[in-house]
């Protein structure tokens, strides 16, 4: 089960980062940002923190932000990874 909800929201990640036009990075994934349905399907939820990253931007720059306990050392060292790298986070 637990498999299958980080399938989705890896799935639910990767679709905002690279299907939506323009792209958008979450910034704050937690499990209290990850709704589930009946059939315990992943939804990613609370974009307050999102950020958009416009076809005609190569480099976007912004704060650290998020859920204190839940950004990465890794992230923390080089203050903005690039896309990639959010999206490994997961594990």
């Amino acid at each position: 089960m637990r498999l299958k909800i980080a399938q989705g929201v890896g799935q639910g990640l990767s679709h905002i980062h690279n299907v939506c036009k323009p792209h958008i990075i979450h910034r704050d994934i937690k499990s209290s940002n990850i709704l589930l349905d009946k059939d315990f399907k992943a939804y990613l939820a609370d974009f307050g923190l999102a950020r958009l990253i416009l076809p005609d931007k190569t480099h976007v720059t912004t704060e650290l932000v998020g859920t204190l306990g839940y950004i990465p050392l890794s992230i923390v060292k080089v203050r903005w990874p690039p896309l990639e790298v959010t999206c490994t986070v997961l594990g």
